[in-house]
């Protein structure tokens, strides 16, 4: 989750894009996840626990909390 926020405050610095596919971070960034389940698993999880993870379908964003 720190990673995954840290990126997020990065790019918004940067005016990179602040969505990522789950599979293309998992390949570039999380690559010991070798199941691709097994990680969007874990994505969908973070998600229950964090309000500030949105996860749409493949996409992956990091939010202002939801109250």
């Amino acid at each position: 989750m720190l990673r995954l926020c840290s990126r997020h405050r990065i790019n918004a610095r940067n005016g990179s894009p602040t969505d990522y596919e789950i599979e293309k971070l998992r390949q570039d960034h999380y690559s010991a996840y070798e199941e691709a389940q097994n990680f969007r698993r874990l994505i969908y999880e973070l998600a229950k626990i964090h309000r500030e993870i949105q996860v749409d379908e493949n996409i992956i964003r990091v939010t202002t909390p939801r109250k």
